[in-house]
């Protein structure tokens, strides 16, 4: 005598009755939807219970809310990055003693073009412009082996 148990052969088993009672309640029952990948791959059509499309509605009405409060998040942290700059650039213009945006900007102009012109020529004529790949107007000094001055924004080395 073994002690191995043996199974009844009763036909079929609790989960596989379970299985073919959904399948039949899905047929029934169910609704078409956009076929799934399987059923894609098996030209079958995608039939689904109606309880799994409440399921799939509620987690697309979440995922909409989780959308829109990221989004307003997103637009506050905006309107405060916009308001530390305005204040820097306030700040900015106190430290300097300008009363308008123009001479702010005007000011700076002249800070790059000084720094510019403080640079010895031959640091701007022995950099490789071409292995930058720059377009022409950035370039903001004479190429090597051109005797012309090249210009960008206005600004220039003479």
């Amino acid at each position: 005598m073994s002690s191995r148990v043996e199974k009844t052969k009763s036909g079929s088993s609790r989960k596989t009755l379970a299985r073919r009672a959904l399948a039949i309640f899905i047929e029934e029952f169910g609704f078409e939807m956009p076929s799934c990948s399987s059923c894609r791959v098996n030209r079958r059509t995608c039939l689904v219970a109606e309880g799994k499309n409440n399921r799939v509605i509620r987690e697309k009405d979440r995922l909409a809310r989780q959308y829109k409060q990221v989004e307003e998040a997103l637009e506050e942290a905006m309107a405060r990055l916009q308001c530390i700059r305005k204040q820097e650039i306030f700040a900015e213009m106190v430290a300097r003693s300008v009363e308008s945006m123009d001479e702010l900007d005007a000011e700076e102009r002249r800070e790059v073009e000084a720094a510019v012109n403080a640079l010895p020529t031959d640091t701007l004529s022995s950099i490789d412009w071409a292995s930058l790949e720059l377009p022409e107007e950035f370039i903001l000094g004479p190429s090597p082996g051109d005797t012309a001055q090249t210009t960008a924004g206005g600004l220039s080395n003479s």
